[in-house]
């Protein structure tokens, strides 16, 4: 049928190394990011000292180098030393209080399965390992995605002195919803990562373009553009993203030139990637109001709540209204308050 014939042959791809443009590629070198990354290693070095570390609450936009940074410094603390274990766990994976401690038991060579184990024997499992060590670092990233914090309690007694505790958000007011006996155990400091200056952006993108694709294949204006949509969208993340699938685009097109007509193709398809990936994670009924709202967008809260009950007649409207708070923390949904309404708090609810 030769469908694979109008495609670059296998000495003619564009690529030199795609993996540099997996959201894990941890570069030699972090670029802009010097003055954090001693703030994060000045947090964990006096573990090496039998002494507590800080807790860190590390904030930013996303796609700004917060969990690039983290695992920069947890690469170079593996090779300096096996006595503090640094341990990253994300908390879209995992967002309750038992699959936090089995993702946990992973760093200390004793894997739990997620169903058959107690939780405390999977903290008395980790308990043991920690012993003869200086101590543990856990990233919590996207820790505004956990359902609860509660794993966090026996973590601080447990290990006391020997644990350090870092909470990495892409909101800057998270903390104010915690607990405040939780926030007074932790006596976090913060740790906030500003946008990448527009310059910054094009170096990071250009020293990517450098690593992974054999030179000159990058027409300049398809570049730019790029740069310009990660820098206008504030995410760092976005630009490697269109990267990888703006040269992916020109292959399959049997193009040796990546062409802005590539990159367009390339931002439209990842619109619509994230939107579908993003709500794949959601849960039954917050996949349904997304759906609602496809057909009602602008809807006031009580209008769409009636429509919700015509298949979830079990949900209450303070669930319902728990459900949109987290739709909006997620970034599916965005709303407006109207003025009116109960107490006048009545909002009108948007698709992102």
């Amino acid at each position: 049928m030769g469908l694979f014939n109008d495609i670059l042959a296998s000495d003619q791809t564009l690529f030199t190394d795609e993996s540099v443009l997996d959201f894990d590629y941890v570069p030699p070198v972090v670029t802009s990011r010097d003055e954090e990354i001693r703030a994060i290693v000045s947090g964990i070095k006096p573990l090496f000292a039998d002494r507590r570390p800080a807790n860190l609450f590390i904030t930013g936009t996303p796609g700004i180098g917060k969990t690039l940074a983290v695992k920069f410094v947890f690469n170079d603390l593996k090779q300096t030393s096996n006595e503090v274990v640094p341990c990253y766990i994300n908390n879209w994976k995992c967002s309750t209080y038992h699959s936090v401690f089995v993702e946990l038991s992973k760093f200390f060579g004793v894997p739990y399965p997620r169903k058959g184990v107690s939780t405390d024997e999977i903290i008395r499992g980790i308990t043991k390992r920690i012993e003869n060590k200086k101590g543990i670092v856990i990233v919590f990233d996207e820790i505004d995605k956990a359902r609860t914090m509660d794993f966090i309690y026996p973590l601080i007694e447990g290990f006391g002195k020997k644990i350090g505790i870092i909470l990495i958000s892409n909101y800057n007011d998270f903390l104010k919803k915690i607990d405040s006996r939780l926030s007074s155990r932790l006596n976090i400091e913060n740790l906030n990562f500003k946008q990448y200056s527009y310059d910054q952006v094009t170096s990071i993108l250009k020293e990517r373009v450098n690593y992974a694709f054999y030179p000159n294949v990058f027409n300049e204006d398809a570049l730019n553009k790029i740069v310009d949509y990660s820098y206008e969208n504030k995410d760092l993340r976005l630009g490697i993203s269109l990267l990888l699938k703006s040269g992916r685009i020109a292959e399959n097109n049997a193009s040796k030139k990546i062409k802005i007509e590539h990159v367009d193709e390339a931002i439209s398809s990842i619109k619509q990637n994230m939107f579908e990936q993003q709500a794949n994670k959601l849960q039954e009924h917050e996949q349904a109001i997304v759906e609602l709202l496809k057909l009602n967008n602008g809807c006031i809260t009580g209008e769409l709540y009636q429509k919700f009950l015509e298949k979830h007649k079990d949900v209450s409207i303070r669930t319902f209204r728990k459900y949109l708070n987290r739709l909006e923390t997620l970034e599916f949904i965005k709303t407006e308050d109207t003025g009116t309404g109960f107490r006048g708090k009545s909002r009108r609810l948007y698709l992102k």
